[in-house]
This record gives structure tokens, C-alpha cells and sequence, in this order.
């Protein structure tokens, strides 16, 4: 099994975009090499290079959390609307650089 992030940014290199991304990424898991992932200490870098394979014009992404046992009621702390704002910034930027 591939690691997700290294997909994407190989991806990004070959400069693929889709239409629609579903992310059901692990709260916690090991590498081959014993690293530690950690769903709460990469979330940020994975979305700013996800939504970066985003087709300019017509795109979805679904980002399930569950296996953290978030709520929708995660989205009122600050930390977490910092970094959805910052994802929507980040691909508002994109698409108008185009």
C-alpha cells in the first residue's frame, strides 16, 4: 500500500487534476519504518497539497473524519476554521493564478 500523501504529490508533479477527491484517511497509523502518522499533526499538509490536484471548474472533496470521532461541532473551534479557511484560500489563490 502506497502512501497517500507521496500519490498525491507524484500527482501533482505529472500535473493530473480531478474532479473529485474522498479522503478516509487513518486517525493513527505506522510506517514501514516505524514513522507515526497522526491524522491531527498532518491534516493541514495534506489538504493544501489535495486540493491543489482540484480541476479548476467543477470539483468536490469529502473529508471524513470519523475515525477521529469528530462532530460537526469541531468546526466551531478556532484551530479548525483557521485551517478550512486556509484550504479555501489556498485554492481560491490557485484558481485565479490560472
Amino acid at each position: 500500500m502506497e502512501d497517500a500523501l507521496k500519490f498525491v504529490k507524484r500527482e501533482l508533479k505529472r500535473g493530473k487534476k480531478y474532479n473529485g477527491i474522498i479522503l478516509d484517511p487513518p486517525a493513527f497509523g505506522h510506517g514501514p519504518n516505524g514513522e507515526k502518522w497522526k491524522l491531527e499533526d498532518h491534516i493541514q499538509e495534506m489538504m493544501q497539497e489535495v486540493v491543489q490536484l482540484l480541476d479548476e471548474k467543477e470539483h468536490f472533496l469529502i473529508l471524513n473524519t470519523y475515525s477521529l470521532g469528530f462532530s460537526s461541532v469541531i468546526m466551531q473551534l478556532k484551530p479548525v476554521r483557521d485551517d478550512v479557511e486556509f484550504v479555501h484560500q489556498k485554492v481560491e489563490t490557485n484558481y485565479q493564478q490560472k
